[in-house]
């Protein structure tokens, strides 16, 4: 079973890795501009001079906007994880370790943003900011956060109890010192599954915003806008909605599953506490 379980999770990465890839160097070697119209050339099938997937209602590429909005899609909510993923783990640690009113505030100010549906409140910000990916992300960034800062406190709260902790305490050893030698690095495992597990869920709420106008603005190759623009050809050209939408979905399909294989891998091990 543990042979299995790691098979399964070194198969996933290795295609999640393989696609990260294909996203990152295809760009360079496209044959058509993905934001290049030529009206004449709108609608065009799949193989038809040369466009693999036909293309757009203004005669873009719809292949290489799909490979130019994986990229910026990949990289923007791998931007978004990391950020969160610090911020939100430095709050948490210091509420879970200080204790006392630090800890009081960071938990309330944390329960008011929680207190929204995560989408809802992404939407509503970003209408605030207006539309754009930079404040899309931002967007993202300010709901996202929580999660790493409940989930930091809880895990510093059960670790500082350990016994190993208390013993580098009697030892002398300073709380700066415990937090970062004995206590970070039993975080760190179960703080990056949570965020492989959220970058799928940072795609699709990007894709969503995208798609109501919030997110890339236009002409921006992005997946949900993709499928925003072509909402009124859904009847007659249902591919220009579909083939956006299969590449969002299987990307969404591969960071789960590597982040469940992952997750699975290292309990396995025994690294991941609960």
């Amino acid at each position: 079973m543990k042979k299995k379980t790691k098979t399964t999770f070194l198969l996933s990465l290795t295609a999640l890795a393989a696609m990260l890839l294909f996203f990152l160097i295809a760009p360079h070697f496209l044959r058509h501009d993905p934001y290049a119209t030529s009206l004449s050339q709108a609608f065009l099938p799949s193989g038809q001079d040369g466009y693999v997937l036909g293309t757009d209602q203004v005669g873009r590429c719809i292949f290489c906007r799909i490979i130019a909005g994986g990229q910026e899609t990949i990289f923007a909510a791998l931007i978004v994880v990391a950020v969160v993923l610090v911020f939100g783990s430095l709050l948490g640690m210091i509420a879970g370790y200080s204790g006392g009113i630090t800890d009081s505030v960071i938990t309330k100010i944390t329960t008011i943003f929680q207190a929204f549906p995560s989408f809802v409140l992404a939407v509503a910000i970003a209408g605030i900011l207006g539309p754009g990916k930079g404040n899309g992300m931002i967007a993202m960034i300010l709901v996202y956060w929580t999660t790493y800062t409940r989930y930091a406190r809880s895990l510093v709260l059960n670790l500082k109890d350990e016994t190993y902790v208390r013993a580098a305490g009697m030892c002398g050893a300073g709380r700066m010192g415990i937090l970062i030698r004995y206590i970070l690095p039993n975080m760190i495992p179960p703080l990056l599954v949570t965020a492989a597990l959220d970058i799928g869920n940072v795609v699709l709420s990007m894709a969503g915003l995208s798609y109501l106008g919030l997110g890339g603005a236009r002409p921006t190759a992005e997946w949900g806008a993709m499928m925003s623009e072509s909402r009124r050809f859904l009847q007659t050209e249902p591919q220009l909605i579909l083939i956006p939408g299969i590449a969002l979905l299987i990307m969404v399909l591969l960071f789960n599953v590597c982040s469940d294989s992952a997750r699975n891998y290292l309990d396995k091990r025994g690294t991941l506490r609960h």
